[in-house]
C-alpha cells in the first residue's frame, strides 16, 4: 500500500516518528478527508456520476493514538478558513448593501448570502443539517474525533439524520418539507464526506449490527493494541505538522479555485476497466 502511494502522501505518511498503528492512521484519514477536497471531479459507475467521497470510522482503545487524524483534519482547517473568510467579506458587503436599501427603498431587497463551510458539525438536528448542505451547494465533510457526538444526536427524536448519510453516500436527490416556515429544500446530488473515531463501545452504540444500512458504506478500521508511549517533545512532530501545513495551502489553493471551473471527469483506461471486472 504505502509503496505506491504517490508524491507528497508518500512523504507524509513515512516522514514520522509515529509507531506502525499511527502511520496507518494517518494514512486511512489522509484518503478520507482527500476525498472530500476535490468537488468538481467525478467518475461513472453503472451508468451514473460518482464523486469521489468516503465515509470511514477509526476505532481504537483509550490514548492509542487516533488522535493522529487530526494531521489529516488540518488540511480541511485551511480550506474552512478560506470559505469563513470570503463568508464574512460577503456578510459585511450584504450588510452595506441592505443599510442602503432600507435607506431608499429601491428595487429588490438585497439577498442574503449563504453560509459557506467546509466543516459541517456532527451536532446537528437532521434538518439542521439539512440547511447546511443546502447552503453549501450539496458539499461537506464531517470530522469528529468522538462517535459519542454522533450518538449522542442520532438517539434525538428530531437529530437523527442517519437517513441523509445512507442517500448521500450514493449522491441520492434529498428533500424535506418543513410546514412551520413553509420550507422546502432540494438536494440533487449530494456529496457527503465523513471521518469518526472512537472506542469499539462507542462504535457499537453507534452501529448496532451489519443490518444497520451505515455499516456497509463505511471503511472501518479497528485494532485492539497496547498503547506505546511516543515522544512527545521530538522535532519530528513540529517537522511533521510543517510538511502538512505546506500540503494543505496548496490542496486548499486548488479547492477555492475548483469552485469556479467545469466539473471534470475521472475515467479509467481500458486495460484497468478489465482489471477491475476480473
Amino acid at each position: 500500500f504505502y509503496v505506491n502511494l504517490p508524491a507528497p502522501l508518500d512523504v507524509l505518511t513515512t516522514n514520522s516518528v509515529e509507531q506502525k498503528r499511527q502511520r496507518d492512521i494517518i494514512a486511512i484519514s489522509l484518503l478520507l478527508i482527500l476525498s472530500g477536497c476535490y468537488p468538481k471531479i467525478y467518475g461513472t459507475y453503472m451508468g451514473k456520476k460518482v464523486w469521489p467521497n468516503l465515509y470511514g470510522i477509526i476505532g481504537g482503545p483509550p490514548a492509542s493514538g487516533k488522535s493522529a487524524m487530526l494531521l489529516a483534519k488540518s488540511i480541511g482547517d485551511k480550506i474552512h478558513a478560506e470559505l469563513e473568510k470570503g463568508g464574512k467579506e460577503n456578510r459585511a458587503e450584504y450588510r452595506a448593501k441592505l443599510a442602503e436599501w432600507n435607506e431608499n427603498q429601491i428595487g429588490p431587497e438585497p439577498e442574503k448570502p449563504k453560509l459557506k463551510l467546509f466543516f459541517l458539525p456532527g451536532n446537528s438536528s437532521a434538518a439542521g443539517m439539512l440547511q447546511l448542505l443546502s447552503a453549501n451547494d450539496g458539499r461537506g465533510v464531517i470530522v469528529e474525533t468522538e462517535v459519542d457526538t454522533m450518538v449522542l444526536m442520532f438517539g434525538q427524536k428530531f437529530g437523527d439524520y442517519s437517513d441523509i448519510l445512507r442517500k448521500a453516500f450514493h449522491h441520492e436527490h434529498i428533500s424535506s418539507f418543513r410546514k412551520t416556515k413553509s420550507e422546502y429544500i432540494s438536494i440533487e446530488s449530494p456529496t457527503l464526506t465523513m471521518i469518526l473515531s472512537g472506542t469499539p463501545d462507542q462504535l457499537t452504540a453507534l452501529i448496532k449490527g451489519i443490518e444497520n444500512g451505515l455499516f456497509s458504506r463505511l471503511i472501518l478500521y479497528v485494532f485492539d493494541d497496547e498503547p506505546k508511549f511516543n515522544d512527545p517533545f521530538s522535532p519530528e512532530h513540529a517537522k511533521k505538522g510543517l510538511l502538512f501545513d505546506q500540503f494543505a495551502v496548496d490542496v486548499s489553493q486548488n479547492y477555492i479555485k475548483s469552485l469556479g471551473e467545469a466539473e471534470r471527469e475521472f475515467k479509467f483506461q481500458p486495460h484497468q476497466e478489465e482489471q477491475f471486472n476480473e
